[in-house]
């Protein structure tokens, strides 16, 4: 079997997606995932590239990143060889969600977490700079349609799962069958739902979690969010992107 990267844009349905996988295919749960992330010495966690290249060598991790396509070109020549490595060889799915519940969503995580965003309205909040360090000139809304795009038109694409997130929602057994085919463990599939403990607040011994929901993934809650300028000015930078998608305007 080979290892399983999961790779999405933040606030996209990324823990649901580990959670449901570690907790249905049995291979992939008995080992913690691994960060790319934390490959770069700068990160609070850092591990060195020989740990983990020790940690992903047993192809039965699985492996979270935020990273855009073309992080690596920023990463020390070690580093970018090993992190290379594992993009090439992983089972690689990609979680996109609607960019507008995304916005909502990582609104909410960063007034949570940074004092400054808590005096910010969303119109400006959505306007400045992302606070991801690999965004550059990019605003949190292009950035977003600069992460999707970059990935869905790279050169892994061929041989990459892209699910959404609304699918965990609204199709959780046809979504897990589809992941257990493509990453070869249907035969493995333990038809357990990380979903219902978290939503009714009741505790399963079976179930290990790793997500934060402070809103429960709430599909549409954009429209609490947006006036009709911050959806003018979305939909002007993403309307593209939203359609390619098949998400309704």
């Amino acid at each position: 079997m080979s290892n399983v990267l999961i790779i999405s844009h933040r606030r996209s349905g990324t823990h649901l997606t580990i959670d449901t996988i570690r907790n249905n295919f049995s291979k992939l749960r008995e080992h913690p995932y691994v960060v790319i992330e934390t490959i770069d010495p700068n990160h609070p966690e850092h591990l060195p590239v020989d740990q983990m290249r020790e940690l992903t060598a047993s192809d039965q991790r699985v492996i979270k990143t935020h990273y855009r396509c073309n992080s690596i070109e920023d990463l020390e020549t070690a580093s970018a060889q090993h992190v290379s490595e594992l993009i090439h060889d992983s089972k690689k799915i990609y979680v996109v969600r609607n960019g507008l519940d995304v916005m909502a969503s990582l609104y909410e995580f960063r007034r949570g977490h940074d004092e400054r965003v808590k005096e910010l309205s969303f119109s400006d909040f959505i306007r400045e700079p992302s606070f991801d360090t690999q965004a550059g000139e990019f605003d949190k809304v292009t950035y977003w349609a600069h992460h999707v795009t970059t990935w869905l038109d790279s050169s892994h694409a061929k041989d990459m799962l892209t699910i959404r997130f609304e699918d965990w929602v609204n199709q959780y057994k046809q979504t897990i069958k589809q992941v257990g085919k493509f990453i070869d463990l249907r035969s493995d599939w333990l038809k357990t739902d990380v979903r219902i403990a978290s939503q009714t607040g009741k505790k399963n011994a079976k179930i290990e979690r790793t997500w934060v929901e402070p809103r429960k993934g709430k599909i549409g809650d954009h429209a609490n969010y947006f006036s009709p300028d911050d959806y003018e000015y979305f939909f002007r930078n993403c309307g593209d992107l939203m359609s390619r998608l098949g998400y309704e305007k």
